[in-house]
């Protein structure tokens, strides 16, 4: 009963059947064009990565604006990859349907007694970034995922407590090695039935 799955080049085959959101990492404007029929795919990198040295920006802004005049780039790609407050006005500029955030909540190398001032970021992204922009109301705003990331001091359980503790009610699960039917059953049930979760 999973809300939805998460494709990449690796993993790229839907299970047949299956009825749920269907999504896909793409790392070229091409995958994007390949895969529009999914409910939504992450370009990455847009920017240079806030949490992973050495992973640089893949586009340039006209490369991206010129994606969106060609209608590559609309409300069904969310952008990833060096996404912070001070990045966001470009990528809405774009025409990107959303943005997916990781580096700039955790940064590099993320404690446990920096809990509170993550709580606190990820409960107030989504106003910074919305009162950018005038014309945004309540029903035109900016969705904002929740990724886990293993470090050596949180795990995708701790990811996922501290992000439903700050409001999120969509997340993704990224165990790209070690993901289990077990342990994608507990973390499903950890998020709870009111937070959509991908894995």
């Amino acid at each position: 009963n999973l809300a939805g799955i998460h494709l990449n080049s690796r993993n790229h085959i839907i299970p047949e059947g299956f009825k749920g959101s269907i999504s896909r990492s793409c790392h070229s404007l091409q995958e994007v064009k390949e895969n529009r029929q999914l409910d939504y795919v992450f370009l990455s990198p847009v920017f240079e990565s806030i949490s992973k040295e050495g992973y640089g920006s893949g586009f340039s802004l006209e490369t991206l604006q010129d994606a969106a005049s060609h209608k590559i780039i609309n409300e069904k790609v969310i952008a990833l990859g060096g996404i912070s407050n001070e990045t966001i006005p470009s990528i809405r500029s774009i025409g990107f349907g959303g943005v997916a955030v990781l580096g700039a909540l955790w940064g590099k190398v993320p404690d446990i007694s920096q809990k509170e001032t993550i709580i606190n970021q990820y409960k107030t992204m989504p106003e910074k970034i919305n009162s950018r922009y005038a014309c945004f109301t309540e029903e035109n705003t900016l969705p904002l995922m929740f990724i886990t990331h293993r470090t050596e001091k949180y795990t995708e359980e701790d990811q996922i407590k501290i992000a439903l503790e700050g409001g999120c009610n969509w997340i993704q699960i990224r165990m790209k090695d070690n993901l289990t039917l077990e342990a994608a059953e507990k973390l499903v049930h950890l998020a709870g039935s009111s937070c959509r979760v991908c894995i």
